[in-house]
């Protein structure tokens, strides 16, 4: 089969499998943007759009005149990649990961301003579904997520127990090529689950695939006191990457 996507996403989903199969350990050295470039016969900007998000998304840590090295704290990300590996991600941390499904059903109507952002007509149907992640029992995230129904036809509570970008690329073959998200900080009230005494990162938005069609409206929160927002800056790019890195659970917080 044909791999018609670009060079750099190749690559860094490549060196992503490499880092999770430990060819270089917690502390090595990365390859430079020099030798990447030199090793798979790319441009060194390639390289470098490589190296800038294996260091947003937390894998790499760049120390400036010395280079890259491998990151020490497991990260979870708001990026397609990590929300799709939430199993490997709580198995690298020893933890043991579960889905739950609380809600899927077809909503003929539903909300108006959800049903404008997926580009549907009236009379077109969407599903809603509702999930909790938990690594070891703690619940640290959940979800809502609406979907227009004819893109996901027959769909069912079984099929989302485990990751929803598999679902959508291997079982529907649908291309998911990025997501526009907003981030706010929700108060325990504004959350509305009992036990998030430090509240919740709230994203919401779309994903999308490459003609930017929606494939889904999405509000998901993390739980405040189970991770933070990381800013990584490079003199090679325009503007800051912003992400979520896991920080452990607060027993604390519990007791509050």
């Amino acid at each position: 089969m044909i791999d018609t996507r670009s060079i750099h996403v190749q690559l860094l989903e490549k060196c992503q499998q490499e880092l999770t199969a430990g060819k270089w350990a917690t502390g090595d050295r990365f390859p430079s943007e020099r030798e990447l470039a030199s090793e798979h016969g790319i441009s060194r900007a390639t390289a470098n759009k490589v190296l800038a998000r294996l260091i947003s998304e937390g894998w790499l840590e760049h120390q400036r005149g010395i280079g890259c090295f491998v990151s020490e704290r497991p990260t979870l990300f708001a990026s397609l990649h990590h929300l799709e590996s939430f199993t490997d991600f709580a198995y690298k941390l020893g933890c043991t990961p579960v889905t739950e499904v609380l809600r899927l059903e077809k909503q003929p109507e539903g909300d108006a301003h959800i049903r404008k952002i997926l580009e549907l007509s009236p009379e077109e149907p969407m599903w809603f579904m509702e999930r909790n992640r938990s690594l070891d029992s703690q619940q640290v995230i959940y979800e809502q997520r609406w979907l227009p129904a004819s893109l996901f036809p027959e769909l069912t509570q079984s099929m989302l127990s485990e990751s929803f970008y598999k679902l959508c690329s291997e079982t529907y073959k649908l291309e998911v090529c990025g997501e526009t998200l907003n981030i706010r900080v929700h108060t325990r009230e504004q959350t509305k689950i009992a036990d998030w005494k430090e509240g919740a990162f709230a994203f919401t938005g779309t994903g999308n695939t490459h003609q930017e069609k929606p494939l889904w409206y999405q509000r998901i929160f993390y739980r405040g006191d189970a991770f933070e927002l990381r800013s990584v800056s490079l003199p090679s790019q325009p503007y800051p990457e912003f992400g979520l890195v896991f920080r452990g659970m607060n027993q604390n917080s519990e007791n509050k």
